[in-house]
């Protein structure tokens, strides 16, 4: 699906654009790139057992790194995930509340830009669309890197869905596990 990754790129674009992202947060990443590849791909592998499209965000320049798409019978999932690799400290850098929220509203911001390909496209037309947001902590000093936590963080949908059901059904997703 190469409409996806072409999604991706269009959002973050637009995303970047929108935010004026800051020269100070570009340069206070540290962290070489190559270790936060190994997170992303670990959780890009992840995606795909769940039989889900991956993609990446071009240069991590969102708040998500990670992307994922699914379509269900009745409705269709964009999984946006923020990943954090540790390669030589002995866990990855969590994310505070400040992260989280704009997980939040990156998900409303993906949300509201997919609504346009979604009625664009008949497959999806008639689909309800959830797009959640999580975490990924990796260790990746190890051979095969080992997903040391994951979490659900939030979500914005449309459609008839009962709240607790939904949010049971992300929290367990966003484990990253089978």
């Amino acid at each position: 699906m190469a409409w996806f990754q072409d999604f991706i790129d269009n959002v973050v674009s637009k995303w970047l654009n929108n935010q004026k992202l800051l020269k100070e947060a570009a340069q206070a990443r540290t962290s070489p790139k190559r270790k936060g590849d190994i997170g992303e791909e670990f959780v890009l592998s992840l995606l795909v057992a769940k039989d889900y499209e991956p993609g990446l965000s071009p240069g991590s320049k969102s708040p998500a790194d990670v992307w994922g798409f699914n379509s269900y019978k009745d409705f269709a999932h964009i999984a946006l995930i923020q990943t954090k690799t540790a390669v030589k400290q002995v866990t990855p850098e969590d994310i505070n509340e400040d992260v989280e929220q704009e997980l939040r509203d990156f998900a409303s911001f993906v949300w509201d830009s997919f609504q346009p390909l979604k009625n664009k496209t008949q497959s999806l037309s008639s689909l309800s669309l959830i797009v959640s947001a999580g975490y990924a902590g990796v260790i990746g000093r190890t051979r095969p890197p080992t997903l040391y936590e994951a979490r659900y963080v939030g979500c914005y949908y449309s459609g008839d869905f009962d709240e607790n059901e939904i949010n049971k059904w992300l929290e367990a997703f966003h484990t990253l596990k089978g």
